[in-house]
């Protein structure tokens, strides 16, 4: 899910991923999942992670410039604590 946010965050970056394929960053998660299958791992995680980080980005940064409403805030006792820590 991290991965998709970051990647649809920063579209216009170029990636070089082992030195060898070059590609935009918005498809470090496909390349990831393709990664996963051809080394044998769980594609099923990679496209949970891809389906939940597109619910994400679309609920947090697509939805509200398009109603000027935000469905998901961030809980009030992590903002103050983040203000008190200073970050």
């Amino acid at each position: 899910m991290m991965i998709y946010v970051w990647a649809r965050r920063n579209e216009h970056n170029r990636l070089l991923f082992l030195g060898v394929l070059d590609f935009d960053a918005p498809y470090l998660p496909y390349v990831f999942c393709a990664f996963s299958y051809f080394f044998g791992g769980s594609v099923i995680v990679d496209v949970i992670g891809i389906v939940v980080g597109h619910i994400y980005y679309f609920l947090c940064d697509v939805y509200p410039l398009m109603s000027g409403r935000t469905l998901i805030r961030t809980p009030s006792i992590l903002t103050s604590l983040m203000d008190r820590v200073g970050a």
